[in-house]
């Protein structure tokens, strides 16, 4: 992937997609298929420091700003859009 350099308080997230097939074997379109709530962290600016990369966060649905980059979707947030982490168990 190109690298960003984030400005700000901004954080690069890649959300995680519901799956393309439910558990009854129904084949989703992606029109259908909803943007989950739940992302992985891939950049952050220099700034941030309670979020690290690679860490799960809740983001709110429709939060922040839809990019595309070398053919893969990403939303930009700014770090107060942050909810919270997801805690891994270990």
């Amino acid at each position: 992937m190109a690298k960003i350099e984030l400005l700000g308080n901004r954080i690069l997230l890649k959300r995680f997609r519901m799956p393309e097939k439910t558990d009854g074997g129904i084949y989703l379109p992606d029109d259908a298929r909803l943007k989950t709530e739940l992302a992985e962290v891939i950049e952050i600016s220099p700034i941030i420091t309670k979020i690290a990369i690679g860490d799960i966060v809740l983001v709110g649905r429709y939060t922040g700003v839809e990019v595309e980059i070398e053919k893969q979707d990403y939303t930009i947030v700014c770090e107060e859009d942050i909810i919270g982490k997801v805690k891994q168990n270990g």
